[in-house]
């Protein structure tokens, strides 16, 4: 399992013996409860820090069971084989779920995890109402043994792209932004079943570089490159699957420039002065942005940003405690630098304001690593040119270092 953070991190691993540690944790924990073969109901309720659950005998989840897990990334459960009413709803960043030996899921079961990009659960027989309710980011789904799909099972699910429904005999109706492409292609009589809706109106920006990044089970996000953008339009990256930013000019983004992005984790924006209202609300994955030079925050600029910690607020001069909302009393800001403007804000009250912090994007970093292996690629390219015998009818040819070979 791999925790992608903005900072080296030190995880924590508590059993199930020590359950009175599990609502105030200061750093990210590992749950193990291989001892437990019922979470009841509330178990695990909005238990904070918690990236991973292991438990190699859990067999029931109960109604609310694993419900409003904020930070959890991940979760194994082998021997899991049923789920009730809600029992993993709002488990709003974990990415990807296989469960192959669950066959009974409740109502609302699966809802609201937003960053759910794709699930695998074969043993499943039915889905029942609203299952997978505003699972905005999910993909790709396999369910080889569902037979019936209720009302409302995919309810927002404006992502889907493939479905494995090779045992399915009744379907109340499935809305997709995307054709859904069945594996086995639908009977005829179920093909009414679903709906293909408008997608969204994406704004055409220039100079703006998109690029699809495939990751795990197909899964497609992308990267966005505006080298010369000074500012983001209002709703300019609205309801679109980023998963990193390149910015290096823009100056201010407007108000909702990426509302609803739940799939986006990086920024870079070193010259960024100004944040709209609503600009990265939604965007519960985010944990790595340079701050350190924004001088205005509008209200609700950073609601439901769950992952965002280890920022630079130093510049800041103008935000109000709107900017800063503690929703559902999640408090993620830990590790944070504060301006003398922002020591009346309601939500950092106690902070150490003489703390300083600095910034590091993996996505960021890892694109400047990329860089430095195609420069040193082109000059051992020159260097191994210049120790031949001069000819003066031969001459280099070194390919621009964006189409080096990593």
């Amino acid at each position: 399992v791999f925790f992608h953070t903005t900072r080296p991190m030190k995880i924590s691993i508590i059993d199930t013996n020590e359950f009175d540690k599990l609502t105030k944790q200061n750093q990210p924990s590992v749950l193990i409860a291989n001892d437990v073969k019922i979470f009841i109901q509330n178990q695990c309720y909005q238990l904070e820090r918690i990236t991973l659950i292991k438990s190699n005998n859990l067999e029931e989840i109960q109604d609310r069971g694993c419900y409003w897990l904020f930070d959890l990334k991940n979760i194994i459960f082998p021997r899991l084989t049923k789920v009730g009413n809600f029992g993993m709803c709002g488990n709003l960043t974990i990415a990807s779920i296989t469960l192959n030996n669950v066959e009974t899921i409740g109502t609302t079961s699966f809802a609201f995890c937003w960053c759910l990009r794709y699930i695998k659960m074969d043993k499943v027989k039915v889905l029942p109402n609203k299952s997978f309710r505003h699972c905005f980011s999910l993909q790709h789904c396999s369910f080889n043994a569902v037979k019936v799909i209720n009302a409302d099972v995919f309810e927002e699910c404006n992502s889907l792209h493939t479905m494995c429904l090779t045992s399915i005999t009744e379907i109340g109706e499935i809305r997709s932004k995307n054709k859904i492409i069945f594996i086995p292609p639908l009977k005829a009589e179920l093909q009414g079943k679903v709906k293909l809706e408008p997608d969204y109106e994406q704004i055409n920006i220039p100079d703006c570089v998109r690029v699809n990044v495939q990751l795990q089970n197909n899964c497609i996000l992308q990267h966005i490159y505006c080298k010369n953008i000074k500012i983001i339009p209002v709703e300019a990256f609205k309801h679109q699957p980023i998963q990193f930013a390149f910015l290096p000019n823009v100056r201010k983004i407007s108000k909702m420039g990426f509302y609803y992005c739940y799939q986006l984790t990086t920024v870079c924006c070193g010259r960024l002065k100004h944040i709209g209202e609503n600009a990265f609300d939604r965007c519960c994955k985010l944990e790595a942005i340079n701050l350190s030079k924004v001088e205005t925050i509008e209200p609700q600029a950073f609601d439901h940003c769950y992952s965002l910690d280890n920022v630079s607020f130093q510049s800041v001069k103008k935000c109000s405690q709107n900017s800063f909302t503690n929703l559902n009393n999640v408090v993620h800001f830990r590790r944070v630098q504060l301006s003398e403007a922002m020591r009346d804000i309601k939500l950092f009250e106690g902070y150490d304001f003489s703390r300083k912090v600095g910034y590091w994007g993996r996505i960021e970093a890892q694109l400047k690593g990329k860089r430095i292996k195609q420069s040193q690629l082109k000059l051992k390219a020159i260097l191994s040119f210049m120790k031949k015998p001069a000819n003066k009818n031969k001459y280099i040819s070194v390919r621009d270092s964006s189409e080096m070979e990593e």
